[in-house]
């Protein structure tokens, strides 16, 4: 029940730890039947832990809803860019529908998400 180590979720630059949290939360806390929602449980629960260690301001905390939005923006334009350009990789109509389903759960939600996290 403790973090026993950290992953860096994002593409190696330097950024704010509110730029890694997010990706954290969208990868290893989403509900186990729709892989869009965020579980609220798990993600206070890993944020809680992680405010030991390296505590998040709260204005910090409350932006993670909208860098969500935007990793996941980003994440379903690239995806579409792929699959339009037809590189070779494993793209699909299919696979950028999870962050546009995950994109529009989060811009729905984000308030209601900030004041979920808050530690």
């Amino acid at each position: 029940r403790r973090v026993a180590g950290v992953y860096d979720f994002g593409a190696c630059c330097p950024a704010t730890a509110i730029r890694d949290i997010p990706s954290a939360l969208l990868y290893v806390c989403t509900g186990r039947r729709k892989l869009i929602k965020l579980d609220r449980d798990a993600a206070l629960s890993f944020l809680k832990e992680y405010d030991t260690i390296n505590p998040l301001s709260r204005e910090e905390t409350d932006l993670i809803p909208a860098v969500a939005v935007a990793d996941l923006a980003d994440l379903f334009w690239w995806r579409a860019f792929v699959i339009a350009s037809n590189r070779p990789q494993n793209e699909s109509p299919q696979t950028i529908e999870r962050p546009f389903r995950a994109l529009q759960w989060y811009s729905r939600n984000r308030k209601e998400i900030a004041l979920a996290l808050r530690v």
